[in-house]
């Protein structure tokens, strides 16, 4: 059942940054923390990773610098917010909207949106960052990114369902797709819900793997670990594992927010790719969003040039818009170094040992991503 998480208490529980302007910019401090959770929590643009549940996590694992732009109206009431983290790695000094995650960007009526923007750039200046960079919907703000003069860049789809009746979204979703999630069910594959650490490291060691044998660095079991004890008690987390005579064969890690789930992180063993586990969990994560009434199930981004990828989640009848990166300067190179250490970073991981990215992953991705 859908939860309205309490951020009063939680937000008065933490430490924020102790300045609260830079110039006449408002940032985010423990004297407008709680006014922030509760504009986030009753957007319904803002998403997990907008909230100070995913900033505390960041800052802490990363140890990446917030700055959380916030403008107000006239009556001096939150209108807008604009989260960003200071990098500072291989790609260069940076702003960025919001780091370790898919989504980012304004939040708020698109009146304000330039404003923060604006604060964002001079923040930009003050800090002596090359960059500005944020993510958002393809053209929702391009008239005013334009007006910036920032660059746009089309590198994602976001693929998510909007929850309705199982019955009839079975009928909607690929016939393939329908044909693999019968063959889980006769090959008797499970779901469970993880309860407590033990199902957090079996869905660790198969994240693990899997990520090693995709080329990608992982984050460190500590980092998930933190989450799982911060986010579990408050309803933000669910994690389900697939099973085959009893064996954990397939893994999602996912965030639960403002009516949506966020499939976050995934693991599986590919010696049972031929049984369909995934498949066989995303549908029963669709089910399990119905029956808990969340409206949305939003499967991430997918980059437009993975087109096994996008024809998967679609095959679920996925809404699919397109996602675009927005850079500041325009001849800024962090988009094409960035792709350049990536594709570079996924042929030699991939030739490693998993022990090697459970020692190096987190390492690697603070300092070349």
């Amino acid at each position: 059942m859908f939860c309205r998480f309490n951020f009063i208490l939680f937000l008065k529980s933490c430490e924020f940054m102790e300045i609260r302007y830079i110039n006449d910019i408002e940032l985010l401090s423990n004297e407008n923390a709680e006014e922030y959770g509760t504009f986030i929590s009753n957007n319904l643009d803002s998403t997990i990773y907008h909230t100070t549940y995913w900033k505390n996590i960041v800052e802490k694992k990363f140890a990446f610098k917030p700055y959380y732009i916030i403008s107000r109206n006239q009556n001096d009431e939150i209108c807008a917010v604009l989260p960003l983290f200071y990098v500072n790695n291989c790609l260069g000094k940076r702003l960025e909207s919001i780091s370790y995650s898919p989504y980012g960007g304004g939040i708020g009526k698109k009146i304000y949106i330039k404003d923060l923007y604006e604060k964002a750039l001079k923040l930009r200046k003050h800090l002596n960052c090359k960059s500005l960079i944020t993510r958002e919907v393809s053209g929702k703000y391009d008239s005013i990114f334009s007006d910036l003069n920032m660059v746009k860049i089309e590198k994602w789809f976001r693929q998510y369902s909007k929850i309705t009746d199982p019955i009839k979204t079975w009928d909607l979703i690929d016939k393939s797709n329908r044909t693999n999630v019968r063959f889980g069910d006769r090959s008797k594959l499970t779901v469970e819900t993880v309860k407590d650490q033990k199902g957090l490291r079996e869905f660790y060691d198969l994240y693990l793997k899997i990520y090693t044998h995709l080329g990608f660095p992982v984050c460190s079991f500590d980092f998930f670990s933190e989450i799982w004890n911060n986010f579990h008690s408050k309803k933000l987390i669910e994690i389900f594992i697939a099973r085959y005579d009893e064996k954990a064969i397939s893994s999602t890690l996912n965030y639960l927010f403002n009516k949506t789930v966020y499939s976050a992180n995934l693991g599986w063993d590919i010696k049972y790719s031929n049984l369909k586990p995934n498949n066989f969990i995303d549908w029963y994560l669709i089910k399990w969003c119905y029956i808990n009434g969340y409206d949305y199930f939003d499967f991430g981004l997918t980059n437009v040039q993975n087109k096994g990828l996008f024809t998967y989640k679609n095959s679920f009848n996925t809404i699919n818009e397109s996602y675009s990166m927005y850079c500041y300067p325009k001849n800024v190179q962090y988009a094409n170094k960035s792709d350049l250490i990536k594709n570079s970073g996924r042929f030699i991981i991939s030739k490693l040992p998993v022990s090697f990215n459970r020692r190096f992953g987190m390492f690697l991705n603070k300092n070349f991503l």
